[in-house]
Parts: C-alpha cells; sequence; structure tokens
C-alpha cells in the first residue's frame, strides 16, 4: 500500500504555472495568489486530482471574467468528484449524485455537531439507515453507497479499516453548511455553535450559501457585546464578503464599522 504525499507550495506554483503557460500566464499567478490567501484551499491543492479540477474550474471562470466566491469553487469541486469524476473514467454509479450528496450532507452535519472529523462504519450505516427513505435507498444498498463515496468519489477516505472521514476538513465544513441553509429553521442550530472556533468556517460557508444570510449576519454583530478585537464585526464582515445578497442597510453599518476601526483602531494588526 502506497500513500502519496501532498504537493508542496513550490510544486503547486509549478504545476499552475505549466497548466496555463499556453492559455494564459496571467490566470495561473492569479491563482496561486488566491491559494495564498486562502488557507482552505492551500491546503486543498496539495491533492493533485483537487488541483486539477481548481484549475479547470478557475480556467472556466477566467474565461468568463468572474471570480468566483469560496462556495461556488466548493460546488464545482463536491459535483465534479460526485459526477464528471466517475464519467470521465467511465464507470457506471449505482446512485444518482444527489443521494450522494443528500447522504454526505446528513453524515458532515452528525459528524461536525459531534466534534470530531472521524466516523466509523457503523455510524456511516446508522445515518445512511435514518435518511434511506428521504434517499430513495434499499436496506441492501447501505454498504455499497459507503463503498463508492470513498473508493470512486474520493469525497470521504479510509483511515483505517472500519473508521473513515471526509478527504479534507473543510469538505465536511461545506456539508454542514449546505445542508444547514436549506431550511429556514436549521439557522437556530448554526447560531448554538456561534461561540465554537470549529464552526467559524461553516458560519463562512452558509453566509455564501443562504439565499439570504442578513438574519444570520445581523444575530453575529448584535447579539452579545464585541470583545477588544472585534471578533464578532470581523466575522460578521466575513460573511458579508461570502453572500451574493444581504439586507442593504446592514451591509453599509458593518462596512462603516469596519471602515472606523482601520482609521481609528488602537492595534496595528487589528487594522490590518
Amino acid at each position: 500500500r502506497f500513500t502519496l504525499q501532498p504537493l508542496e507550495i513550490n510544486q503547486t506554483e509549478t504545476f499552475l504555472t505549466q497548466w496555463f503557460e499556453d492559455i494564459d500566464p496571467a490566470w495561473g499567478e492569479a491563482l496561486v495568489k488566491r491559494l495564498s490567501m486562502e488557507k482552505e484551499l492551500r491546503q486543498m491543492a496539495g491533492n493533485p486530482l483537487f488541483l486539477s479540477i481548481m484549475a479547470s474550474i478557475w480556467q472556466g471562470y477566467e474565461e468568463d471574467g468572474i471570480v468566483p466566491d469560496r462556495g461556488e469553487v466548493y460546488r464545482r469541486i463536491t459535483d465534479f468528484l460526485l459526477e464528471t469524476w466517475t464519467e470521465h473514467k467511465n464507470i457506471r454509479s449505482a446512485f444518482s449524485a444527489d443521494q450522494k450528496r443528500l447522504i454526505l450532507r446528513k453524515l458532515a452535519l452528525a459528524t461536525h455537531s459531534r466534534h470530531r472529523r472521524s466516523m466509523t462504519e457503523k455510524e456511516i450505516i446508522d445515518v445512511i439507515t435514518r435518511h434511506s427513505l428521504g434517499a430513495g435507498l434499499g436496506i441492501n444498498e447501505f454498504g455499497l453507497l459507503l463503498r463508492e463515496l470513498w473508493q470512486r468519489n474520493e469525497l470521504l477516505v479510509q483511515v483505517s479499516p472500519s473508521v473513515f472521514e471526509f478527504a479534507q476538513l473543510s469538505f465536511q465544513e461545506f456539508f454542514t453548511a449546505q445542508e444547514l441553509s436549506d431550511g429556514t429553521g436549521n439557522i437556530d442550530t448554526l447560531l448554538s455553535h456561534i461561540a465554537e472556533p470549529n464552526w467559524r468556517e461553516i458560519f463562512f460557508f452558509y453566509a455564501g450559501l443562504a439565499r439570504d444570510p442578513s438574519p444570520l449576519i445581523r444575530h453575529i454583530l448584535e447579539d452579545t457585546t464585541d470583545d477588544i478585537f472585534y471578533n464578532r464585526l470581523i466575522s460578521a464582515g466575513r460573511c458579508l464578503a461570502e453572500a451574493d445578497s444581504a439586507n442593504p442597510k446592514l451591509r453599509e453599518k458593518i462596512i462603516q464599522k469596519l471602515w472606523d476601526i482601520y482609521l481609528l483602531g488602537e492595534y496595528p494588526l487589528l487594522r490590518d
């Protein structure tokens, strides 16, 4: 058994330079800059398959003159792994992408809610069993679905004979946010984790996925008194940056507060 080591930063940059060499070198430089700014995407880029998908997605967006937000990048990557990847390999799947997506969302929320990365095979089968009716799965298909998710779609990895986890923590965070953004009542579940650091990225993903993230952003901004480092305000600003739409007055209020800190903040690092 062999384990492929992640690409190092200089290897990633070389890969992208060569990918875009005959297309437009500036696009490769732009993607390298984007990866340097976003830790989660940079970690994902260590996987050659994921890096190839990112380069392909970026090329398509550059041709259209659009810079995709992070949520859209993850949606395109996961869609590719659930649909296009198996088509390229001429593999027939026993399950639809929608069936797999539903189960992955349920698995992600169940696992993240327990502050864990790993899932035992029994825990995964229990989740599939609970949601099998909604996913249209037969009782004899549960094990086959799990095998497809990690052997073919590569969104889950097997870390020991009966233990699995998402290939990247950011996939777990993305699918959790996707599950919570699907229903109006789920904002209460999200807000119950507002003080937990390992839920921060899910808040940002949610802001980009939700039809109207204004209620979430307002809660982050106004729920309690902020600390001396303005963590709530800056988190609200991060959510605002991810959101496609938000209440205009709320947007203006956050921008003004951030601008005031930039001009008048006591600490240089905070201003930066």
